[in-house]
């Protein structure tokens, strides 16, 4: 089974809906409703054909149907989770599956919404979802821009920075470090020039912005 893609020529900076649905007059309706608003849709008719095409790197959104031949909306979901995949779901629900959405949702989905769907509910929802998705891509941007500076630095830097992050003045760090406090000069000026920091406040922006702190 091959995905139904529309839309390519749609701005990118929205973002993508993907839509899993077996049933050819909701990926229709789908289609028509979101693309109406500028968004690049996809479209595939299985959860199979969805696995084989999706891009973790894109920003972008999953409405996922629960019922479907071959691999489930809940399948789907626990292919994602084992992968990582931060990607928001929204599952679409026929009569009696509400029970397997609430599921769905303690284990990472968004949200849901049942058929027969309201348009503008889930219009609103999608775009919601689209811009936590690309705020959370922006920061992962940062946070592996801040990584790369940090990764610059050498032993004796990172020791001197993990100093400094903790108020640890220079004569203390020479202290520490067994060092003169001419060279732990010298490693702050180095360490301030490769991640680009004017200010200690701007170095403590690096650092922050990492898995550092966390």
């Amino acid at each position: 089974m091959f995905p139904y893609d529309y839309g390519s020529e749609a701005p990118e900076t929205l973002g993508t809906v993907y839509v899993v649905d077996d049933d050819d007059a909701v990926r229709d309706s789908l289609k028509w409703l979101l693309e109406a608003s500028d968004y690049r849709v996809e479209l595939y008719d299985s959860g199979e054909s969805f696995i084989a095409k999706y891009d973790p790197k894109a920003i972008a959104v999953l409405v996922l149907d629960v019922r479907m031949p071959g691999m489930s909306g809940l399948e789907v979901q626990e292919h994602l989770l084992a992968r990582k995949a931060e990607l928001p779901i929204i599952f679409i629900t026929g009569h009696g599956d509400v029970s397997m959405a609430v599921n769905a949702l303690k284990r990472g989905a968004v949200d849901f919404i049942e058929k027969p769907f309201e348009q503008a509910a889930l219009k609103q929802l999608v775009e919601r979802m689209l811009r936590e998705a690309r705020e959370r891509h922006m920061e992962k941007e940062r946070r592996s821009l801040n990584e790369a500076l940090l990764a610059k630095l050498t032993p004796r830097e990172q020791q001197v920075l993990e100093r400094i992050i903790h108020g640890r003045l220079n004569k203390q760090i020479a202290d520490d470090l067994g060092i003169s406090i001419k060279t732990v000069e010298a490693h702050r000026a180095s360490i301030m020039d490769k991640t680009n920091s004017g200010t200690v406040a701007d170095l403590m922006r690096v650092v922050m912005g990492t898995k550092l702190l966390h």
